[in-house]
């Protein structure tokens, strides 16, 4: 423990003939008979150590990790300073771990503080469409077209089938292919995509979110009620505020039409396939206008759904059912994700959330769509038996049933 504090922490550095003698010097202070050179060749034959860059290393990450944490976790408040919690690079692997072996609350109260900082600057931002999107009101080409995303995904097959059959296209996957791939090199697709990174302090925002919900999910058996419940309040505030600016700041960017139309010229420009007759070149702008608006729906649904799905995983304890239903929800977006959230820790027990947040979503559909979805994907990857999947499959058909839509999930499919 003691070595990975010097070397990541305090930021030493040890060539091999001074890592010797500082394994010299602590084996005669612990009493310890060995001899150095072999002792550390030990470690390096196995791939623990490593002098690659001319200094020590830890080869393994998880055990670095853990030996980093496991010292961090002694210094306390302290060893916080390692994770650089106003800055944008925060090691994840040995926070999660110095979380689960921390015992100075001091921590909670810090990182929630850190959190604040950021709530607070989100809020202070001029405003956009942010309250829009909190208020799930986000408008949709695909969702205008269809609230039956399936069936969306299989009208774009038969049009990409139909293109194939006129045009020097193999089949309907090379034609849906080629037009994914001309979308995402077009320069509108790529203003649309920037990084987080691009925003300094958003990016710390986002940072410190993850960060919040690790600890939350490594130390809930350790922090009193009263934490646990401030720390839940701050991490639905701040997610809804991250995933609202990234959506406002997307459908701002957004142009579906433009886009298809910059799509088409580079179609035609480049010659990477080619269709003749007004009917062949009118199936190919609907195709095109198709993979453009599913394309817009996945860029304003993903920070949503990478949200709740983050929530749903990182924070899986039992321990958190109750302080989670007891944290008050200030908008819909944050009715979503923590009802979501609680739902799928405990479907069955917790089945009454769907018909909550059902209430709470009033008549549009986006983000009725993305419960869906996300839900979906959990029931199929991470729920085991026929009483869990049901109590899921019903709960995603509460939220669709407004939308005049079904699930159609058959369980007996997933078995």
């Amino acid at each position: 423990m003691d070595l990975s504090i010097r070397i990541y922490y305090d930021m030493e550095k040890y060539s091999r003939n001074e890592l010797e003698d500082y394994v010299k010097v602590y084996a005669e202070r612990m009493g310890f008979d060995l001899e150095p050179r072999k002792f550390i060749e030990l470690f390096v034959k196995s791939g623990i150590l490593s002098f690659d860059t001319g200094t020590v290393e830890i080869g393994i990450p998880v055990i670095r990790a853990y030996m980093l944490a496991k010292g961090l976790a002694a210094k306390g408040i302290d060893g916080l300073d390692y994770f650089n919690l106003d800055g944008f690079d925060c090691d994840l692997q040995t926070f999660d771990l110095y979380c689960e072996f921390n015992n100075d609350h001091s921590v909670y109260e810090l990182v929630n503080k850190k959190v604040s900082e950021s709530i607070a600057y989100f809020e202070s931002k001029p405003s956009s469409n942010g309250s829009a999107v909190s208020s799930g009101l986000v408008n949709s080409r695909l969702l205008a077209k269809s609230l039956d995303v399936s069936a969306f995904s299989d009208e774009i097959s038969e049009k990409a089938r139909e293109i194939s059959d006129i045009s020097s296209l193999v089949d309907e996957k090379q034609a849906r292919i080629d037009i994914e791939s001309s979308l995402r090199r077009s320069k509108s697709a790529q203003n649309v995509e920037k990084s987080i990174e691009d925003y300094p302090s958003e990016h710390v925002g986002a940072n410190r979110f993850v960060a919040s919900v690790f600890m939350l999910g490594s130390a809930a058996e350790r922090m009193e009620d009263d934490v646990k419940r401030t720390t839940i309040k701050n991490i639905l505030r701040i997610a809804d505020l991250i995933s609202s600016d990234i959506i406002a700041l997307r459908s701002s960017s957004i142009d579906i039409d433009q886009i298809a139309a910059e799509m088409l010229e580079e179609i035609h420009s480049s010659g990477a396939f080619a269709v003749d007759g007004d009917e062949a070149e009118k199936d190919l702008k609907e195709l095109v206008e198709l993979i453009v608006a599913d394309w817009e729906f996945n860029m304003l649904a993903s920070p949503i759904m990478a949200t709740l799905s983050f929530l749903c995983e990182i924070g899986r304890t039992n321990v958190l059912i109750s302080p989670i239903t007891r944290t008050p929800a200030g908008s819909r977006l944050e009715y979503l994700y923590r009802n979501g959230w609680v739902f799928d820790l405990d479907p069955v027990g917790q089945r009454k959330m769907a018909p909550e947040l059902s209430k709470q979503l009033g008549s549009h559909p986006f983000l009725r769509v993305i419960f869906g979805l996300v839900m979906f994907h959990r029931t199929y990857w991470y729920h085991h038996g026929q009483l869990k999947r049901k109590a899921m499959v019903k709960g995603i058909d509460e939220i669709f049933k407004p939308l005049s839509i079904k699930s159609n999930f058959e369980i007996d499919d997933l078995d």
